[in-house]
């Protein structure tokens, strides 16, 4: 996914939104939709996909949101989601600047998430270890 020298890269990311795209209007969410829950695999030019850590998928209608929501935790390249997302506005044919704005607004949601998540894993690993001293 991080190497832009990848063989058929552009042919996987544009393969991999029809694919989510799919996946959305069948109602599947998957709620930690991250490429190492994604697996695929060619087979004669054709690539297959499936998912993996199937128990933290939910169904359930999803509007443009949800669908926004989902893909924001597959890289922190800003640059590569953006490339995912634009097939997938082709596959799904919707407002591109409509989707990446909702886009933006839940990666930065993410981003604020895990940063949080972090230093209170910092704090009680402080806490912990002043304990653990005494």
């Amino acid at each position: 996914m991080y190497d832009e020298k990848f063989d058929n890269r552009y042919f996987v990311f544009k393969q991999f939104a029809k694919f989510t795209y799919e996946i959305h209007n069948k109602g599947v969410f998957h709620s930690d939709y991250n490429h190492g829950n994604i697996l695929f695999k060619g087979n004669k030019g054709v690539l297959e996909f499936s998912l993996v850590d199937v128990n933290r998928m939910k169904f359930m209608t999803l509007n443009d949101n949800l669908r926004m929501k989902s893909l924001c935790r597959l890289t922190k390249d800003l640059d590569t989601l953006r490339l995912i997302v634009g097939y997938y506005c082709k596959a799904s044919d919707s407002d591109c600047v409509y989707l990446m704005n909702s886009l933006t607004k839940h990666l930065d949601k993410f981003k604020k998430n895990q940063k949080n998540k972090q230093l209170l894993k910092k704090l009680i690993h402080r806490k912990i270890r002043v304990r653990i001293h005494y």
